[in-house]
């Protein structure tokens, strides 16, 4: 059975601003892509010296790509460049470093990720530190992730009705979608018990699933519902 319990785990695709007294770091919080083997994602960013110092600046990234290379990670592949210069999956420190002014905003660092050959969620920590000074330093997280992100609660109730709840005999699912779309049924250890495609309206029989708690979630384009809570009550 396919475990569903990732789904409980939805993501909002965001921009966010990490703002110290050292650098601004313009980033996405989550970079989204859908699966495709061996694609490569490219994440820019944009870096402000928010200090008072004209300094040379290095990127360190982490957890070290050592970790995520694996038997359980084997294609996994992570480089970045910063300036003129790129490196490896191997360097996790910049060798080089970048002059920056006072107020100066640089737009040359880049960040790349080969997705592997399952679907995946990654989250990588990039530092923009002072040479002479370690500790002038602002970090971000991004999230590299092939997982769709979810349909929000709002949107779910618009498109489709699933009733009653709690169910007895039968559960009636109701698609307004013009689109094909999935309805995915799963029990509370995110196991799949049910999925089946909706063109309209659907009575499912439930005399086969036993009295409890369970969790359904449409599949639109791609994307997943935010997780709605359904009981069976014989």
């Amino acid at each position: 059975m396919k475990d569903y319990l990732n789904l409980l785990a939805f993501f909002t695709i965001g921009t966010s601003v990490a703002i110290s007294q050292n650098f601004i770091i313009n980033s996405p919080d989550i970079y989204y892509e859908p699966h495709e083997e061996y694609y490569e994602m490219e994440l820019d960013f944009d870096i402000t010296n928010n200090t008072n110092l004209n300094a040379e600046v290095i990127v360190t990234r982490s957890p070290a790509f050592s970790e995520f290379t694996s038997e359980d990670n084997p294609n996994y592949t992570n480089y970045f460049c910063w300036g003129e210069y790129c490196y490896g999956p191997s360097t996790d420190v910049s060798p080089n470093s970048l002059f920056m002014s006072s107020g100066e905003v640089n737009s040359s660092f880049s960040a790349y990720l080969v997705m592997p050959e399952y679907e995946f969620s990654f989250t990588v920590n990039y530092c923009f530190s002072v040479v002479t000074d370690s500790s002038i330093k602002t970090c971000v997280d991004v999230i590299y992730t092939s997982i769709p992100p979810s349909i929000g609660l709002e949107e779910t109730q618009s498109h489709f009705s699933v009733y009653p709840n709690p169910a007895n005999d039968v559960l009636y699912v109701n698609s307004y979608s013009s689109v094909a779309v999935d309805f995915v049924l799963f029990d509370v250890l995110g196991n799949e018990v049910y999925n089946d495609v909706l063109s309209s309206l659907k009575s499912i029989q439930l005399n086969e699933f036993s009295s409890g708690v369970y969790f359904y979630s449409f599949v639109v384009n791609g994307k997943n519902t935010d997780i709605q809570k359904l009981i069976i009550a014989h």
